[in-house]
């Protein structure tokens, strides 16, 4: 779909740092980029984007959409307190967060 994809709510703009669809998954993926570690505040704004694209975009017939953050480093604990109730969303390298993983996992390998 691109990057700094363009998202209006409430007249606000915000830009998403990359948006694809996953043809395989039939859903869309979010990926938000960080260049610092993991701070818990990532994760609101990635519920944000994931529950905007599946309100805007989503058809009914598509999956819901995954979130990915991406950060250069996470503490396991505030990792998993952040993530816990968490049903879609990704902090990499800690996957085991991610929803349907038996699913997802194989084609993140490839």
């Amino acid at each position: 779909m691109g990057s700094q994809y363009h998202i209006e709510v409430d007249g606000d703009d915000y830009y998403i740092d990359l948006l694809f669809y996953h043809v395989q998954l039939r859903c869309y993926v979010v990926i938000d980029l960080k260049v610092t570690e993991f701070r818990p505040e990532y994760f609101g704004k990635m519920n944000f984007y994931v529950s905007a694209v599946d309100v805007m975009l989503r058809h009914a017939d598509d999956n819901p959409t995954i979130g990915l953050v991406l950060c250069r480093s996470s503490k396991k604990t505030t990792a998993e307190y952040a993530f816990a109730t968490s049903v879609h969303l990704l902090l990499w390298p800690h996957i085991a967060y991610l929803r349907n993983l038996d699913r997802v996992y194989p084609l993140l390998s490839n």
